[in-house]
């Protein structure tokens, strides 16, 4: 399974003197990706890998400064305890590479490293 989408959102009018028209809006990635492939392994085990890209983005309407493009890599194991119910573990960012999930604007970063979930 997977999507891409393409956005092109920037403001049509000048807003104030320094959010001018033309100015991309705040965190409004270009292009993004994603693709996900799981494979059972049998009728109770399960594995999947997926794939995420983010374009660079402005953190706010200013456009003075841009979170860096990222691409993620995660994974999941999927474990089938009978007809109702089913264990999952995800991890995401499998190979630990730094990249910038958020901000609230210019300067409130949001960095990530690793996650996990189940």
């Amino acid at each position: 399974m997977g999507g891409y989408a393409y956005q092109n959102a920037e403001l049509t009018a000048n807003q104030s003197s320094t959010i001018r028209s033309g100015a991309k809006l705040a965190m409004v990635p270009e292009h993004t990706f994603s693709l996900w492939n799981r494979y059972d392994i049998n009728q109770q085990f399960g594995a999947a890998l997926g794939l995420v890209y983010r374009d660079s983005l402005f953190t706010s309407t200013s456009n003075t400064v841009v979170l860096p493009s990222f691409t993620r890599v995660d994974g999941a194991l999927f474990y089938r305890i009978d007809k109702q119910y089913q264990v999952q573990l995800n991890v995401e960012n499998l190979f630990d590479k730094k990249y910038y999930a958020s901000a609230h604007n210019d300067n409130n970063i949001t960095q990530v490293r690793h996650a996990a979930s189940s």
